[in-house]
């Protein structure tokens, strides 16, 4: 019921300008999480940096769902968004696999903000880009705590995400530096992680 559904999703996405309580709009928006589709998108995207009500979430959920065709959106939210909007989009923009937005990634591994680093690591390591390893590796060292934890664990990720694509030079480079690196006790598992990488590299057919 195609027809039916764009009708509903139409009516639904005007409601969002009038004057309504955050809390309804935001209730709105999860509901066109479900029945919206693009043509809904930009009434959606104007939400993406309104701190109120977790609407940012909802907007972000929303056009994450309708898929690639919004990540303009998050793009341009990203420039002007502040305090916790800002991570959502930049996650938006790595749950959306945004190969366009390296240099935006490749930003948020420098800021003070643990958050937006990490999330930074994480869109690099989503778009597997390959000329990014050494970053992901110097980074995550300089990381302590949880976020060198977080930061390993994306950079094994990437690792995993250029073998799938036939760059094993660069994944095997990522599982020596771990293996070689982390020589904490409690950092036994990551270096585990790294040997059963390299294993499985060295099984594969030259």
């Amino acid at each position: 019921k195609e027809k039916e559904r764009k009708a509903f999703a139409s009516s639904l996405a005007a409601t969002l300008m009038d004057k309504r309580p955050k809390a309804v709009k935001g209730f709105v928006i999860r509901q066109l999480q479900v029945c919206g589709g693009i043509e809904q998108d930009s009434a959606i995207a104007k939400f993406l940096t309104d701190p109120d009500e977790h609407i940012y979430e909802y907007a972000a959920q929303a056009l994450e769902a309708i898929g690639p065709e919004t990540v303009s959106h998050f793009r341009k939210a990203y420039a002007k968004a502040k305090g916790a909007p800002r991570l959502t989009i930049l996650q938006g923009l790595g749950v959306l696999e945004d190969s366009e937005s390296k240099a935006v990634f490749r930003n948020a591994t420098k800021e003070k903000n643990l958050e937006i680093r990490l999330a930074g690591l994480w869109g690099l390591m989503r778009i597997a880009s390959a000329e990014d390893v050494d970053l992901l590796l110097a980074q995550s060292l300089k990381e302590s705590g949880w976020g060198r934890i977080k930061a390993t664990a994306y950079c094994l990720e990437l690792a995993e995400n250029l073998e799938a694509n036939g760059k094993n030079k660069e994944a095997r480079a990522i599982y020596l530096n771990i293996k070689k690196t982390r020589t904490d006790e409690h950092e036994e598992y990551l270096r585990e992680s790294a040997a059963r990488g390299l294993a499985r590299l060295k099984s594969l057919p030259s």
